[in-house]
This record gives structure tokens, C-alpha cells and sequence, in this order.
């Protein structure tokens, strides 16, 4: 008698882990799939922000992969200069201001130094006030952590 009703029990949790495992499985699934559309989106958001801010200057490349928990709110994608043809890296990651939070873009200086390019998506008459209130702060802050998240990546 007890063997039966372990085996319900076991046949109950294997049902109950098993539908689990299917959601979660496809969770993923849904989640590796649109990740290329997102790359896609950033990539454009990325190109119209440089084009506007720095006219006929970048030309935006592949997406990075960076290996950090960093992935799920920020991105890197390869940039090539126009001028110089040389081969640098922008970074777009949230940052909270005091209008909430926003997209802001480094642009690779050097491998361990990022500049910061402004917000995307802010408007114009506020980024002044944003910028010049977080640049001691959250824009100091992510200057200084943005390359040890990049060099994570699988180069």
C-alpha cells in the first residue's frame, strides 16, 4: 500500500516538473530568438543617436557578446571612425538619472578608457541639467566599471 502511494506522489511530481521544465524551456527558446531582434533595434537606435550627435563619423558594426551579468542592461557593439578607420567600441547601458532611467553611450577612447556621448532618447533641454547633476556620479561610476565588463566578453 505505501509503495503505491509513493509511486502516485512520484508520478505527480514528475508531471508537475515536467510541464515546469516546458515553460521554462520555452522561455528560452522565446528568449534566444528575439535576442537577435533586439540586437537588430539597438543596433539602429545606436546608428541614428551617432549620426545625430557626431555626423558622418561612425559606422556601427556587430553586436559584442559581453560574458556578464551586465548583458541583460547594457550592450556593446563595434564601431568603425570614418576619419580613421580605426576600430572602437560603444556601449549603451541604463543609467538612473534624475529623469529616470536612461540609455547612455560610451565610446571606447582606448581599451580601458570610455567616454561618455550623451543619453538616448532624452530630450535635449534636459540633458544638459542630467548631464552636468550625474557626471560626478552614475556617469563617473560607469566610465570607470564599463571596461572590466567589456573585457569580459569572448573577443
Amino acid at each position: 500500500m505505501m509503495e503505491e502511494i509513493e509511486k502516485e506522489k512520484i508520478k505527480k511530481i514528475s508531471i508537475a516538473s515536467g510541464i515546469l521544465l516546458f515553460f521554462f524551456l520555452t522561455l528560452l527558446l522565446f528568449l534566444i530568438l528575439s535576442r537577435a531582434s533586439w540586437n537588430k533595434g539597438l543596433k539602429k537606435t545606436l546608428e541614428q543617436f551617432l549620426e545625430k550627435k557626431y555626423p558622418e563619423t561612425y559606422i556601427v558594426d556587430s553586436a559584442l557578446n559581453i560574458g556578464s551579468g551586465f548583458s541583460t542592461s547594457s550592450c556593446a557593439f563595434k564601431i568603425t571612425e570614418n576619419k580613421f578607420h580605426g576600430e572602437r567600441i560603444a556601449v549603451i547601458i541604463n543609467i538612473t538619472t534624475l529623469y529616470g532611467s536612461y540609455p547612455a553611450v560610451f565610446l571606447s577612447q582606448t581599451d580601458h578608457v570610455y567616454k561618455f556621448a550623451g543619453f538616448i532618447g532624452m530630450p535635449e533641454n534636459f540633458e544638459d541639467f542630467a548631464v552636468s547633476a550625474s557626471m560626478k556620479s552614475s556617469i563617473y561610476f560607469w566610465q570607470k566599471r564599463i571596461p572590466s565588463i567589456v573585457n569580459k566578453k569572448g573577443k
